[in-house]
């Protein structure tokens, strides 16, 4: 018996380990008391199937920057798949005021309307894994190196806005759309600038950037200020302090 929260409740939990598909055959006896003195008329049976457990698929964390210089990777947790198939969709640079314009949602969570999606962005890349087999309700932890898909054809990395996208597959069919049964994304910012913005007293915009990866100042950095119809409304570089105005 699993114990409940309160002393008197009318729900009752028990805890046995039986496989999926299983039948269970359960009888409630006669006279069984509850609260209040009340008893059970007659006996009761029930014939139950254990039921699948339901399949899981998650980012893990719950940040959305990767850094430059360290580790592009990305954890996933799964359960009960048996194939995972992750879209990495970078967001071209002169779609950023689309990005903002067309979504809602937060950072981390887009969300589209319409038949405007991440593929009106984005240049994109995919990537199957198939997956061990488990015992059923176990979870799978695998983590997925994006860093080969951050690379332009000259060798220098891409930075930027990034979607990703991991959804179930079966890799003896993985052709077949139909069968998506989990699935996430993200929203991921790939780059190793900070940056920070201020308004004075004055309404002035200051603009401060620093290196993640070093944490001082970083000078010589381009800053744009770009309007829904992707013109640049102002733009300027940082002073040796970080700083734009």
């Amino acid at each position: 018996a699993v114990p409940s929260e309160h002393e008197f409740t009318g729900i009752h939990g028990f805890r046995l380990q039986a496989g999926v598909g299983r039948q269970l055959f359960i009888k409630i006896k006669k006279d069984i008391k509850s609260f209040g003195g009340y008893q059970l008329p007659k006996a009761e049976y029930r014939t139950l199937t254990v039921p699948e457990f339901p399949k899981e698929l998650h980012i893990l964390g719950e940040g959305s920057l990767l850094t430059l210089s360290g580790e592009k990777k990305v954890g996933l947790m799964a359960r009960d798949l048996l194939g995972v198939k992750v879209e990495l969709g970078r967001v071209l640079p002169d779609q950023l005021q689309n990005l903002i314009s067309q979504s809602t949602g937060n950072f981390g969570h887009p969300d589209f309307s319409g038949d405007f999606g991440q593929d009106n962005l984005s240049e994109r890349f995919e990537s199957a894994l198939p997956l061990p087999a488990q015992t059923p309700g176990t979870p799978i932890y695998q983590s997925v190196d994006l860093s080969r898909y951050m690379k332009d054809a000259q060798g220098n990395d891409k930075r930027g806005i990034f979607f990703l996208t991991a959804t179930n597959y079966d890799p003896a069919n993985p052709n077949n759309h139909n069968g998506v049964e989990a699935t996430d994304k993200r929203l991921i910012l790939v780059t190793d600038l900070g940056i920070l913005v201020k308004t004075e007293q004055d309404g002035a915009q200051v603009v401060f950037v620093q290196s993640i990866q070093t944490g001082r100042p970083q000078a010589g950095a381009d800053v744009e200020v770009i309007g829904k119809n992707g013109l640049v409304l102002f733009s300027g570089q940082t002073d040796a302090q970080g700083k734009v105005r």
